[in-house]
């Protein structure tokens, strides 16, 4: 496992979000007018119902998905107050 990778999954553990999968492929050229192939893909676990909204997290630099999740954590925690009340 890569150090961007676990610091990926030890923010996502940090934040309670369970995590199904980190993939990284490298960047590389695509098919016209669909712009560079490749990046980090992180899955969420199914098995949680607060993560079964929202798709998988899609960037090309391991701290645009640090970001996301942070982001993701908020929106989530929205979600279960919404829930309670």
């Amino acid at each position: 496992m890569s150090v961007r990778e676990q610091r990926i999954r030890n923010l996502a553990k940090r934040l309670g979000i369970k995590i199904e999968s980190v993939k990284w492929t490298p960047i590389g050229g695509n098919l016209e007018m669909c712009g560079p192939e490749g990046g980090w893909l992180v899955f969420f676990e199914d098995s949680d119902v607060t993560y079964t909204n929202y798709s998988p997290i899609v960037a090309y630099h391991y701290k645009d998905v640090l970001q996301q999740l942070r982001a993701f954590e908020v929106r989530a925690r929205r979600a279960r107050r919404k829930k309670v009340a």
